[in-house]
């Protein structure tokens, strides 16, 4: 034992009088010094010692998974007067508006055309439209041309499906709990209402959360 901890005595940790120091400087250069730390390395894991650890790494794991769970990432954007989101794995891109294109005798007021994204030409659609929100008096021409309209353009896709859509605010990644989600209110034969899976308190405002399958499922429908 007085081997292996020579470095305490007369070592670096000692009274420095071990004869090889002289040579090697330092006992992390010495051969003995480092047999002993792989020995400690090489050593059995105690029994107790590993359940111990495969217990703890386990309820870790199994934490991390309830809290991914429970965890939503949301993006929030505004279109009129209206806040609403979508799940942040469907945006694939958010990019500065640029010109929409009409496609001769498909465009409608659903369909806009097609906008050049990257050397891609993507369907652009009017969630106004689908979603039966009304642009509103604060979103007049007069108000655009005034700079008061912050306009980009989302690209989401589901499943290889991808579509462009404006929407005149953009706030961006939110993080939420699915228990701060409350049910949607019945809204008639309101569109968005149809859209709506639940409704998110933020910032005084109420945000609805949309249902990514009925949206791609109804553009496909609509616009197609």
């Amino acid at each position: 034992m007085q081997q292996h901890t020579c470095w305490n005595q007369i070592g670096v940790s000692g009274d420095h009088s071990c004869p090889t120091l002289t040579t090697v400087v330092h006992c992390q250069n010495c051969s003995v010094y480092r047999q002993a730390g792989r020995g400690l390395l090489e050593r059995p894991i105690p029994e107790d010692y590993a359940n111990e650890w495969t217990a703890l790494l386990a309820q870790v794991r199994s934490q991390r998974q309830v809290g991914d769970q429970r965890s939503l990432s949301i993006n929030i954007f505004r279109l009129g007067r209206e806040w609403l989101a979508l799940p942040t794995h469907v945006i694939k891109q958010v990019l500065p508006t640029r010109p929409v294109h009409s496609i001769p005798h498909r465009s409608n007021r659903l369909l806009r055309g097609i906008v050049n994204v990257q050397g891609h030409l993507l369907l652009c659609v009017s969630l106004y439209e689908l979603l039966g929100i009304d642009v509103g008096p604060s979103m007049s021409p007069k108000s655009m041309d005034n700079g008061e309209r912050d306009t980009y353009l989302l690209v989401v896709e589901k499943n290889q499906d991808v579509w462009a859509f404006e929407v005149d605010k953009l706030y961006g990644l939110h993080r939420c709990t699915a228990d701060s989600l409350r049910n949607a209110p019945a809204l008639g034969r309101n569109p968005l209402g149809r859209f709506t899976q639940a409704i998110l308190s933020w910032q005084d405002e109420n945000v609805s959360y949309l249902d990514e399958a009925c949206l791609f499922d109804a553009l496909q429908q609509g616009a197609l």
